[in-house]
């Protein structure tokens, strides 16, 4: 995922592939975080979703979703609450941003 992700980022804005590398990356990452629940995974698709560079992929009210069962499912991971912030920065709660 990392990688789709990452030759998505390094692809130039009119290159056709690089929706479907995004779209490809979040998709392996949800799939992961459905069969391996892991802190890392959750905080890899709840960035992917909350930053992503193309407006048809990325989904802050998704990432906040995750974000927070992140939190709920690993509240004493790193990052737990990090991700969450960065989610709700996102979404527009910048107050909420900060307090996480």
């Amino acid at each position: 995922a990392q990688c789709l992700f990452t030759a998505a980022l390094l692809s130039a804005p009119d290159d056709p592939h690089r929706t479907v590398r995004f779209r490809a990356a979040v998709g392996v990452l949800d799939t992961a975080r459905q069969v391996a629940p892991t802190a890392l995974v959750y905080t890899c698709l709840v960035e992917c979703l909350a930053a992503c560079p193309d407006p048809t992929v990325r989904d802050p009210t998704r990432a906040l979703e995750l974000a927070r069962e992140r939190a709920r499912l690993y509240p004493h991971a790193s990052n737990a609450w990090a991700a969450l912030g960065c989610a709700r920065l996102a979404t527009g709660d910048y107050t909420g941003a900060v307090r996480e």
